[in-house]
């Protein structure tokens, strides 16, 4: 996604406001120069009470208009055409005068001191004005910026949490974050800031530059010609801004994955006594963050002395032509004071509009950073059929092979097994493949080779949300989010009711723990549920799966992690749960497999043999082998 796609899918929505600000920019602009124009009057009214007579204003020419004149006198038989253009010039020099004249009229009338008093009063309420429209028009812009912020964030994680299960093993979750928080932050204040200085300061530049061709033409050439190679000499700087801002970002991403990392694991950080190692490694990433961000300061700051350094020498050029007009009395005393406050007038628009144009380049890397997220690849979901819970379900596994990358070995090599309700183990050594084989069950990946069906039907052609509506997980690293106990068990069916919640919570022995914390359930469990205990976090998983009461439940070894007294209350929980449902239970440990209807062995991505608990003892070597090591016994 480029800038074209952010303006029209995110800007187009906000035209009219966004419009409403260009028109108060605009009259801002016009309120500023107004302000700045009113400067001339007052100094001329200054000059004449102190003495300095001023030429009347249709006595004064500008050195263009003095030189048609000087033409006009010395060739009198000029075509008809040129005579036709000196007397526009002409006209335009008497309209200028008349207006002046008219001005001056109008506050000399009242005395020097009165009119004083009227161009000061004048002058501050135009700043006032330019100041109200200005807070207006701000406002108008940061509210379109926090709206989309928010909006951007928002499509970033819905688009985010249908990424295949492949992207989060992949990709550091502190970057994942980082993506969405910082990126996204770093990218809509320099758009701000770019669109503020991008409709408030060509304007003010445009009126002042307008106001300036009015007091003198040539003098204007002047001092834009040397502005005009301050702009080239800038926009190569711009490249370099949004290159180092595009590495400052990812500075940021590697810092903020680190933090994330060393905080998720603390206890094994402060257990193995490696704080000293960890704090080193992550002195080395802001280091690096660092030397990014000093980089682009640096490209940054470039900006303003070039601007500063290019100002003063178009006043000095325009201070020695503008010098020689006012000795040879072609322009007054005053208009030239007035076109040195218009120059230096010019010096916070421009340098505004500079670090507009460096905020876009800013903008444009981290776009580029938060949009490129939506050139990854979703979740494969060409399903049409969306399927209802039921009570009876057949699963069949056909010669299904998968690997994690093209280059990796098959973590799965043409397994093949039928499910038809009932428990079902899957045991082997570590690496064998059971959760692999769980994890293409679910459809968190999908197999390169081979297909697994429902019912008779193609998984593949199952909507993924209703087949994955099937299924209830309980895991032996369990996840809670850090939130209250109620929120966490409603996870398994967000519009259960209060009543609801206790019933599954009752059925999961969590009732009883429950009710005796300080807060009942509305009690915050802290991040992961660190504030209870082993047992307790896998009943709480439990009562959110009896909750969504699936067809089928995957028991990744619920129990191999917890002592003997929370192990039996958590077995008990379990019991409750496989009650009339289709369930896949991956084991470590063989001694919860002797309920077993069926068990799958497998050994390095292949099923051994597919058996109960007693005829495997007896026929497969493998399975008597695990269970040997496991009990230190022969059969």
């Amino acid at each position: 996604m480029d800038n074209r796609i952010f303006f029209k899918q995110y800007v187009k929505p906000y035209w009219k406001s966004l419009l409403l600000a260009v028109i108060l920019a605009a009259s801002g602009a016009v309120l500023n120069s107004a302000s700045i124009y009113s400067i001339a009057p007052l100094f001329k009214v200054i000059l004449n009470k102190g003495g300095i007579q001023m030429k009347a204003g249709s006595q004064e020419k500008s050195v263009v208009g003095k030189q048609w004149e000087v033409n006009a006198e010395n060739n009198k038989d000029n075509t008809h055409s040129k005579n036709l253009h000196i007397n526009n010039i002409r006209n335009i020099e008497g309209i200028k005068s008349k207006i002046l004249q008219m001005g001056s009229n109008l506050l000399m009338n009242g005395g020097y001191k009165s009119s004083l008093i009227i161009l000061v009063f004048i002058i501050a309420g135009l700043r006032l004005g330019y100041c109200v429209v200005t807070v207006f028009s701000t406002y108008i812009i940061v509210r379109f910026d926090v709206k989309v912020t928010k909006l951007i964030r928002d499509v970033i994680f819905s688009h985010m949490s249908h990424f295949p299960t492949s992207f989060f093993n992949e990709n550091k979750t502190g970057k994942v974050v980082s993506n969405i928080i910082m990126d996204v932050q770093q990218m809509m204040v320099s758009y701000r800031t770019s669109f503020i200085g991008i409709i408030q300061f060509p304007l003010l530049i445009a009126f002042n530059v307008a106001i300036l061709l009015w007091v003198d033409i040539t003098l204007t050439v002047i001092a834009l010609l040397v502005l005009c190679f301050q702009a080239i000499i800038v926009s190569k700087l711009g490249k370099q801004v949004k290159k180092y801002s595009f590495n400052k970002l990812d500075a940021v991403a590697e810092v903020s994955s680190h933090l994330h990392e060393m905080i998720q694991g603390i206890r094994i950080v402060k257990g193995f006594v490696n704080e000293e190692f960890t704090a080193n490694k992550f002195q080395k990433k802001t280091s690096k963050y660092l030397r990014q961000s000093f980089n682009l300061w640096v490209w940054k700051f470039m900006v303003r002395p070039i601007n500063e350094w290019f100002l003063i020498v178009s006043v000095c050029i325009v201070m020695v032509f503008g010098g020689i007009a006012v000795f040879e009395n072609r322009i007054a005393p005053e208009k030239m004071i007035l076109f040195f406050v218009l120059i230096f007038s010019l010096k916070s628009p421009i340098e505004g509009l500079l670090h507009a144009f460096t905020s876009y380049k800013i903008a444009t890397g981290a776009s580029e950073k938060v949009f490129e997220i939506f050139n990854l690849e979703v979740e494969t979901d060409h399903g049409k059929i969306d399927l209802e819970k039921e009570s009876t379900i057949n699963m069949s596994i056909e010669n299904v092979s998968f690997r994690y990358s093209k280059k990796a070995e098959k973590a799965l090599d043409n397994v093949s097994f039928s499910i038809n309700g009932g428990i079902i183990g899957l045991v082997g050594p570590s690496g064998a493949g059971k959760s692999t084989l769980a994890d293409l069950m679910i459809r968190f990946y999908d197999p390169q080779e081979g297909k697994i069906l429902i019912n008779g039907i193609d998984i593949r052609e199952i909507s993924l949300k209703s087949y994955r509506n099937l299924f209830g997980m309980v895991t032996q690293d369990t996840f809670l989010f850090n939130d209250t106990i109620r929120t966490n068990i409603l996870f398994g069916n967000p519009a259960a009711t209060e009543q609801e919640v206790i019933n599954a919570s009752k059925l999961a022995y969590a009732h009883g723990f429950i009710i005796a914390t300080p807060d009942g359930y509305d009690t915050v469990v802290g991040d992961r549920g660190v504030r209870l205990s082993g047992g307790q976090r896998q009943r709480l998983a439990i009562a959110r799966a009896i909750l969504k009461n699936p067809a089928i439940l995957i028991l990744d070894e619920a129990t191999s992690s917890l002592d003997t007294k929370s192990e039996q209350i958590v077995q008990k929980a379990i019991d409750n749960l496989i009650k009339k449902r289709t369930v896949i239970a991956i084991a470590h440990r063989l001694s919860t497999l002797h309920k077993a209807d069926k068990i799958i062995v497998l050994e390095q991505g292949r099923v051994l043999a597919i058996d109960n608990h007693e005829n495997l003892l007896m026929q497969c070597d493998k399975y008597r082998e695990l269970y040997e090591i496991q009990f230190g016994m022969k059969s």
